[in-house]
């Protein structure tokens, strides 16, 4: 089944053209596997946001050993086969999970096709980090099932690293879903022990082995998790993040996406989906097939009907199978109403009382809950439905029989005549129940030639014809007639026939001939013989980013590239990524091509630079103090996107064009004094003074220094001579000549972890400007090295290598006694 999604593009050598696999996770990727066939770590990206920690950045899963894999294949195979890879593990995880809740292998593996291939999983391939969390999610709640039912030191560790593999992958906020999960599971397996047994222990044991277990991920993590730590409190991430609920909840209607997918339309565009909030499809997707809405139907039936005197009857052999259901409605309920974000309470009350999911931006990231116990719900029902039919086989044929047979097919035949009801006279019906109740109504009349309707039919047809199929395919398996194993097969080809319907589209391949080549804005962004930055950022901030360069005085030097084609000329998909390439390249593609970009799009760029470029674009400043901050930033063109409403409006996306500014300040200058500042934000207002020449002085926070440091060091221009500037492994060399002392000032953030030299000898780096790096060089020739290596890792590899072999030793068997060697002398009156 993996092998039909992935395998036209791991066969044919094909990509996944997906926008955030392809321009924020494959350029990381490739400068990964540079690094370390290197033999260096990459620790610090020095090509976007001034530079940033790279390997501190979670997502970038340095540390995630399945990414080894790219040291041995091609970097664009391994974006395919990896996705592919945890696909198939989160089927496996979600089947033997179903088998501790002692589900039989018809509904284990009906479990695992549906997480594995559901709408939300495979959404999620596109954003690399998500997915492979994501694939952790059941094998982590397998190993804590595995450890209630029997706890032991093994099952713990086992659990421990399941958990850490996890973190590792690169999405906390699926770590933090996950750990919910696991504390609702230790609250319901810890109540239903202490009601059988009355005892306190029973409560806290649960919850004490899950706290054992998460303590012993963080300690094997500390690698990734310590640099995490500390690069987070010097980055945006530190600050609560605005929620913004009214754009990324999801609606209560959005249920009935779980029986017609598309019922919102099919997103890509607008006109194509039309949910209230929660704009992009992606985010509120969790469709697991018309096949479990089937079973469900049935296990519905035979609740209502199965005589009184069965319905007590245990659902397993021990106390994991008899809170499985309870718990996984439970996991539902909750996860679904915190996904709702602002249309009830939930959502507010959590992130009051949990405080790390201010940090989160989406509540409905948390779908990944709602779809585990769905699958497992429908394994769990295809059991039940089974057990009643036995029942009932043996029993004989009475009427309750005949209602158990056919009253679920029933429901799904009075669908179908639903449906074509709301098919005739032109669907008017259904497009009345698509306005009145599906926000129909807000697509502009200018996109309402994308609306969908092929689809949205397509998909409301395929629901009572697959669900009608699916029931009779259960009823066989369920009543044991003859061929009801080949008709249990058939139900979960079926399930996955119609996932592969729905999502198949999300995976279709492109040429992988796109990534073979430079972006074809690199001759425009990296000019021959300069060393410079370019200033691009995304189509969200696209109205800000023409704003600001309106402002400046050159807006007149401006260069205009070719237009941009749709993805539906002529070009067909190499063309499409060609566009893509071009006019997407300032996110992470600056790593692959080498060019230097202002803006990040990753978490971890610092506070102060993102202080000074959110300046240029929110702040009504003089055009001659924005071209100086931008000259401070060596940035010397602006990228201007094109907006991607024309695409959707004439088949053209429009030209992108360049701004061209005044010549920026170098990347490495000596100035001849500092002026100390009262703390930062003196510092920080003397940047945008018209007073201040960064030519001549730099401006530190009198906090961070003395004034007896540089007392003979006075403002001023110096002659100066920069020879070279080169970027390494986690390193920077410059070799300057100064005709006096002075201060060599590097348009490089500032960051902790950085050590220098000069001639060889240790040289402290200071702040200045606010944001950048200053060492103090002498008159003459100075050869300036700059390594970069925090703290955090080295305490994070003891740590992490410290406890792995601990653990490695008390996993170790216990050696068996050994019977005493030697004939023993019978003694008279010895019993043995």
């Amino acid at each position: 089944m993996v092998l039909v999604f992935f395998g036209p593009a791991l066969l044919t050598g094909r990509i996944l053209p997906l926008d955030d696999l392809l321009y924020l996770f494959y350029p990381g990727y490739v400068y990964f596997r540079e690094h370390v066939l290197q033999g260096e770590l990459p620790l610090w990206n020095p090509h976007t946001g001034c530079g940033e920690p790279f390997m501190a950045d979670v997502e970038r899963g340095v540390f995630y050993p399945p990414h080894l894999i790219y040291l041995f294949i091609p970097t664009s195979v391994g974006i395919v086969l990896l996705p592919a890879l945890h696909i198939l593990l989160a089927g496996a995880g979600t089947y033997a999970l179903s088998r501790v809740w002692g589900v039989s292998r018809t509904g284990s593996l009906l479990a695992g096709v549906l997480y594995a291939f559901n709408s939300y999983t495979i959404s999620k391939v596109g954003f690399a980090s998500e997915v492979d969390s994501a694939a952790w999610f059941p094998a982590v709640m397998a190993t804590f099932a595995l450890w209630v039912k029997r706890p032991s030191r093994r099952r713990l560790f086992l659990m421990s690293g399941a958990l850490c593999l996890q973190f590792l992958a690169g999405f906390p906020e699926v770590v933090t879903f996950t750990v919910g999960a696991l504390l609702l599971y230790a609250a319901f397996v810890g109540i239903y022990d202490w009601r059988m047994r009355r005892t306190y222990r029973a409560l806290l044991v649960p919850v004490l082995g899950l706290g054992a277990a998460g303590v012993l991920a963080v300690l094997l993590s500390a690698v990734q998790f310590l640099p995490a730590w500390e690069a987070m409190h010097l980055s945006p991430r530190s600050e609560e993040v605005a929620p913004r609920l009214y754009e990324y909840s999801l609606h209560p209607l959005a249920v009935f996406t779980l029986l017609v997918p598309s019922v919102y339309g099919v997103g890509g565009s607008p006109g194509n989906f039309w949910a209230p909030s929660c704009g992009d499809q992606a985010i509120g997707a969790f469709y697991v097939g018309v096949v479990p809405i089937a079973v469900f139907a049935a296990a519905a039936v035979c609740r209502l009907l199965r005589p009184m005197a069965r319905r007590n009857e245990t659902a397993g052999p021990d106390n994991a199978a008899r809170v499985r259901v309870p718990y996984l409605l439970a996991l539902f309920v909750c996860f679904y109403l915190y996904a709702l974000g602002h249309y009830t309470p939930v959502c507010g009350f959590l992130r009051d009382l949990v405080p790390l999911l201010q940090r989160f931006v989406s509540p409905p990231k948390c779908l990944l809950c709602v779809v585990l116990s769905l699958s497992c719900l429908a394994g769990i029902g295809v059991d039940y439905v089974a057990r009643t039919g036995a029942g009932e086989t043996e029993t004989g044929r009475g009427w309750r029989s005949v209602l158990l047979r056919w009253g679920a097919p029933c429901v799904f035949v009075a669908v179908g005549v639903f449906i074509v009801a709301c098919l005739l006279n032109g669907g008017q019906l259904g497009k009345a129940v698509l306005v009145r109740f599906f926000n129909l109504g807000s697509v502009e009349p200018r996109f309402a030639h994308n609306i969908p309707w092929g689809t949205l039919i397509r998909d409301a047809v395929r629901l009572p014809i697959v669900g009608f199929a699916g029931v009779l395919l259960l009823q066989r398996y369920a009543f044991r007639l003859r061929g009801g194993v080949v008709a249990a097969w058939l139900m979960i080809g079926l399930s996955f026939g119609d996932l592969w319907l729905t999502n198949a589209h999300i995976l279709e391949p492109g040429p992988a001939s796109a990534l073979e080549h430079p972006s074809p804005l690199l001759e425009k962004l990296k000019p021959e013989g300069k060393m410079i930055r370019f200033f691009g950022m995304g189509h969200v901030t696209r109205e800000e980013v023409h704003r600001m360069a309106a402002s400046l005085p050159t807006t007149g030097k401006t260069e205009v590239l070719a237009d941009s084609r749709a993805a539906d000329d002529d070009e067909g998909d190499e063309g499409r990524l060609d566009s893509l390439l071009r006019d997407l390249s300032y996110k992470s593609w600056p790593i692959v091509d080498k060019t230097f970009n202002v803006h990040s799009t990753h978490n971890f760029v610092s506070n102060d630079v993102v202080r000074i470029y959110s300046t240029l674009l929110w702040t009504k400043l003089p055009g001659i103090t924005k071209t100086r901050l931008l000259a401070m930033l060596n940035c010397d063109r602006i990228v201007l996107p094109p907006d991607p409403m024309k695409r959707f409006e004439t088949g053209r996306q429009g030209a992108t064009r360049l701004v061209l500014l005044d010549e920026p300040l170098p990347r490495a200058y000596v100035v001849g004094g500092i002026r100390l500042m009262d703390g930062q934000e003196a510092t920080f207002r003397g940047l945008l003074s018209p007073a201040f020449d960064p030519l001549s002085e730099a401006l530190m926070d009198q906090t961070d220094t003395s004034r007896d440091t540089f007392s003979d060091l006075r403002p001023g221009r110096i002659r100066h001579t920069v020879k070279r500037v080169e970027y390494g492994p986690n390193r920077l060399e410059i070799d300057v000549e100064s005709a006096s002392a002075g201060m060599l000032v590097v348009s490089d953030a500032h960051f902790p972890g950085w050590y220098a030299t000069v001639n060889g000898k240790q040289a402290p780096i200071h702040k200045v400007n606010a944001a950048f790096r200053g060492i103090r060089v002498e008159a003459g020739t100075s050869a300036v090295r700059m390594t970069y290596w925090p703290r955090s890792l080295s305490a994070g590899i003891a740590i992490s290598l410290a406890t792995l072999v601990v653990l490695c030793i008390l996993s170790l068997p216990k050696p068996r006694a050994q019977p005493e060697s030697g004939n023993r002398q019978q003694i008279p009156g010895d019993a043995g």
